[in-house]
């Protein structure tokens, strides 16, 4: 973690009234395999992650993350970044976030990239932690419809151990037509040792109407594994 100062400045030739801490934080991670919304974004196989993100002590924060993926599942990408700016805030025991996120595959044909505004609920009592979140994408590029996911999580750290374990369930409704409407689930937990953390989580999607036979080479459920290095 590393912490700056974002100074505001009234014009050119002002003096500057006032400073904004920034905390910039990042990480790196090697997954064995991509999943996004259960749908295994790398043909199933292993998969990089890096990402960096800047918070300020008003709400405010911006931050970017790339994937390598499959390029024979994705107009012929090998890399999937994800550019996302928002505004959370803390209400006692909840806290929300609302944001846009903008998706492209650089090296892929056109028509790949989307914008997606969110918003999330969360709310924390001791140990345990549940969130409530929503995804908007509008029709787009190659996307026949709109498209709208719903998703919930819930953490719990074990108290003075460096474990937390995690459950997710998600329902998209629908990006790529009426087949493709899907819920896919999460279960897991994470190992933290110094600055590195050790995932091991079992999920995937219900196989529901036709999954099988999108451009996503994986759908069932299993067992992967993640470790991530974070700073």
């Amino acid at each position: 973690m590393r912490k700056f100062w974002l100074f505001i400045c009234g014009g050119v030739g002002a003096s500057c009234a006032h400073a904004a801490p920034l905390t910039l934080t990042g990480s790196a991670e090697v997954l064995s395999e991509y999943r996004y919304q259960g749908l295994s974004l790398s043909n199933s196989d292993p998969s990089v992650h890096v990402s960096v993100e800047a918070n300020s002590d008003t709400g405010l924060y911006a931050g970017a993350s790339a994937w390598s993926v499959s390029g024979a599942r994705l107009g012929g990408a090998q890399a999937k970044l994800n550019t996302y700016a928002g505004f959370t805030r803390a209400l006692g025991l909840l806290s929300y976030d609302i944001g846009a996120r903008y998706t492209s595959f650089p090296d892929a044909i056109s028509g790949y990239s989307y914008l997606q505004p969110y918003a999330s609920l969360r709310g924390s009592i001791a140990y345990t932690s549940a969130r409530v979140g929503v995804s908007y994408t509008p029709r787009q590029g190659l996307a026949p419809r709109a498209s709208t996911y719903y998703q919930a999580e819930i953490t719990q750290q074990i108290p003075r151990k460096p474990l937390t374990l995690k459950a997710h369930i998600g329902y998209v409704y629908s990006r790529f037509g009426p087949q493709s409407d899907h819920l896919d689930f999460l279960v897991g937990g994470d190992y933290v040792w110094h600055k590195l953390v050790f995932n091991l989580s079992y999920g995937g999607t219900d196989e529901g109407r036709g999954l099988a036979g999108a451009n996503f080479s994986n759908v069932r459920p299993k067992l992967m594994t993640a470790i991530s290095y974070h700073f």
